[in-house]
């Protein structure tokens, strides 16, 4: 039996409103996931040095 995985790609043609929220949201998705990153980094940091996180 074979499975056969088909993908489609989709060209965007946003206005300047659409384009200019695609980017907010960019902007804030690289917030919140640069801030998770340095959060659980911190927490690693305080179990090497023996301490509980919380």
């Amino acid at each position: 039996m074979t499975t056969m995985i088909q993908a489609y790609r989709y060209a965007l043609a946003p206005t300047a409103a659409q384009d200019a929220m695609l980017r907010s949201h960019c902007g804030g998705q690289r917030f919140a996931y640069n801030w998770g990153l340095a959060l659980t980094k911190a927490v690693f940091a305080q179990r090497e040095d023996g301490h509980a996180p919380w």
